[in-house]
């Protein structure tokens, strides 16, 4: 803000103007309102005119950080319009005004003027020497300069000057006045008011108090009359009391006669059971003699007729599978079994590998039998090449379908809901997997697990035939043993069977030179558990029997529900799959689904012991992700391999350990790492 120049026609604008204008920063104004002259813009142009006050191109702001657009000018004798701009001298609003803004101002009356914009105009002191001569024309002119911006203003006369002054003096003292008046009666209202309170206050609580005693006489009055109802009913109670209490020692005394004839035949049916215990003890003792002669007894103590131990969660139930199996002299890493667990509740079907007798078998039958399951093992031979192998064929010249232990499992196990059936496909890839697995593959990750054994068409064709054949029996020209092999064959195997919920399916497989390798339609489906090598010193030498535990189809379901948070996220699974396209094994979503739902069963039941979530991610890679990596060696690999290492190193121990290894193979082969030999 910048004090005015004035300058005369008869002076030498030029050399006025070449001097330096002065300039009053903003932190040297300590007083309110600021001194010198304000620029101002009108906003309003009524009686009072409005004003908003610029300070150099942005808006002045009142100590209290509100911008300065409602500063009130006298407008009756200037009669300016909205957007002229003006210089004024500024000082505080009334204190009726000041009420909603302490800081408020007001153009102080008679020292306005009205401003004209020459900033345009003013681009050199040339300019400005002939604005000066062309703008005076004999009267006096000032010029203004703010921040960047140049007016003139012109000086009017003081009759003018002391109208607007006098007027703005006395409406300034008429509004003090009245501002003052109306002060005091505020302040004499406002003490009529806390009179006006204090009386009332008085008031409630006189009429609290007799609200209080009249409902202290309501409630006393209440509680006497519950008295004498209670006093009343209590003497009806003691009547019907004493009523029953003869009524029962007449009953006791006709029962006690009963009890002594009861007593004695107690005691006879007492002896009677004793001595047909003692006759089955005797049948046991030599029912267990027969079968230590025949070399069986330790299959008939470990059958169902065992009461099961009764489990009532998940951690119970692993750590007693745990005990179990190292009774029958086996013994697992305690986590082997959870993963085992947690991949048959996963729905995943689960592949056990690696070298011959390190119990993969063992372990998909302990486990089965551990829960009472029933185990089907179903061996796998070299000459299956298709799916008829693994669930049989229809024949139709015959008209019978040809079924398998495989299909004949699952239709046992429909007939039994709530009974578990584990099936284990012993040395699976002896044949292609592919070949004979391929349509049980296809269903298992769907939510209708149906194959399809025939057509339909053929389905009802036997349906339509074996009308003529009742027809046929009833004449004698068909045998009724024929009749009903055919009818119980149609029953039977209908053209599609829905794999049951309570099947569990897994397999074994042993890597040398008479097998097959997968390929990666069967991998994505498939959750691979590697056996690399058996510790004689672990198995345990106390061999005494465990009855097992009843998991029930029922329970597994409610186990299945049991789910934490997924530890990985897509940026996870972006990163690794980048890292894999570069070699080209990388995967999708059938693999991701599977890797997530192995992750939130596992961290949420409390069936590992020491681990974390990193541990069960890690398990994941090395089941999910290095089973791919197979194949010739070639150069990409060797950056896939130094990128894989770093992105598992210091956080999955057990798959870096297993890439180290993959990286010196050629050709890469996962399923050969166990024969590997340290240095």
């Amino acid at each position: 803000m910048n004090e005015p120049v004035n300058y005369s026609p008869d002076t030498t604008p030029l050399a006025r103007s070449a001097q330096p204008v002065t300039t009053v920063p903003q932190a040297q104004i300590t007083a309110w309102p600021p001194q010198g002259f304000l620029l101002g813009r009108v906003i309003d142009d009524g009686d009072w005119g409005i004003l908003h006050v610029s300070d150099g191109d942005n808006l002045l702001l009142y100590p209290n950080g509100e911008p300065v657009n409602d500063v009130r000018f006298p407008n009756q004798e200037l009669h300016l319009k909205k957007y002229e701009w003006v210089v004024f001298h500024a000082k505080l609003a009334p204190k009726q005004r000041q009420r909603q803004n302490k800081h408020l101002i007001e153009a102080r009356g008679g020292f306005i003027w009205p401003a004209q914009e020459q900033t345009d105009n003013v681009q050199s002191i040339e300019n400005l020497q002939r604005l000066a001569a062309e703008k005076a024309a004999g009267r006096p002119l000032t010029l203004c300069s703010f921040s960047s911006r140049f007016f003139l203003i012109e000086d009017y006369d003081e009759e003018l000057e002391k109208r607007l002054r006098l007027r703005s003096e006395a409406q300034t003292r008429d509004l003090d006045a009245r501002t003052e008046d109306l002060d005091q009666r505020e302040q004499s209202i406002k003490e009529d008011e806390i009179i006006l309170l204090k009386r009332r206050s008085d008031l409630d609580r006189d009429r609290q108090s007799v609200d209080h005693y009249r409902e202290e006489l309501r409630r006393q009055q209440a509680e006497v009359q519950q008295r004498e109802e209670r006093l009343v009913q209590s003497q009806q109670e003691l009547e019907q009391q004493r009523q029953e209490l003869e009524q029962q020692r007449r009953n006791l005394e006709g029962r006690e006669g009963q009890l002594v004839e009861d007593r004695s035949k107690v005691e006879q049916a007492t002896q009677q059971l004793n001595a047909r215990q003692a006759g089955v003890v005797r049948m046991n003792d030599a029912l267990i003699r027969k079968l230590e002669t025949w070399g069986i007894r330790d299959r008939v103590q470990n059958s169902p007729l065992v009461t099961p131990i009764q489990c009532d969660s998940e951690p119970e139930l692993i750590s007693h599978v745990r005990s179990y199996i190292a009774a029958e002299g086996y013994q697992f890493d305690p986590n082997t079994i959870a993963n085992f667990y947690t991949c048959l509740k996963s729905g995943a079907l689960v592949v056990l590998s690696g070298l011959s007798g390190t119990g993969k078998s063992s372990l998909a039958r302990l486990f089965a039998e551990a829960v009472s399951a029933k185990f089907v093992s179903i061996a796998v031979k070299a000459n299956w090449t298709d799916t008829a192998d693994l669930c049989g064929f229809y024949n139709p010249d015959k008209r019978t379908y040809h079924s398998t232990p495989f299909l004949d499992a699952l239709i046992d196990a429909r007939s039994n809901p709530d009974h578990l059936y584990f099936i284990c496909l012993d040395e699976m890839n002896l044949s292609r997997v592919e070949y004979y697995l391929s349509d049980l593959l296809s269903v298992m990750d769907q939510k209708n697990r149906t194959l399809q054994l025939y057509s339909e068409a053929e389905w009802n064709l036997r349906k339509e035939l074996l009308k003529y054949d009742q027809k046929a029996a009833q004449e004698g020209k068909l045998p009724h043993r024929e009749l009903e092999l055919r009818e119980g064959n149609i029953h039977a195997y209908r053209h599609t069977i829905e794999i049951p919920a309570n099947v569990l399916i897994c397999g074994t497989v042993n890597i040398d030179e008479t097998t097959q390798p997968f390929s990666d339609k069967v991998l994505d489906r498939i959750q691979i558990m590697q056996f690399e090598h058996v510790s004689f010193a672990d198995v345990p030498t106390d061999r005494t029997p465990l009855p097992p535990t009843k998991l029930t189809t029922t329970q597994l379901a409610e186990y299945r529900l049991i789910r934490g948070d997924v530890p990985l996220d897509s940026v996870w699974f972006d990163q690794i799959n980048r890292i894999l396209k570069i070699g080209g094994f990388h995967f999708g979503h059938r693999v991701k689904r599977q890797i997530e739902d192995y992750c939130a069963s596992a961290l949420e039941g409390g069936i590992f012991t020491g681990v974390e979530a990193d541990d069960i991610v890690d398990i994941q890679i090395v089941q999910k992700v290095l089973p791919k990596l197979r194949g010739i060696r070639v150069v990409a690999h060797d950056r896939m391999f130094s990128e894989l290492r770093d992105f598992c190193d210091d956080r999955y121990e057990r798959a870096a350990e297993k890439i180290k290894i993959l990286e010196q193979m050629n050709p890469l082969n996962y399923w050969e790492i166990f024969r590997h030999v340290d240095d």
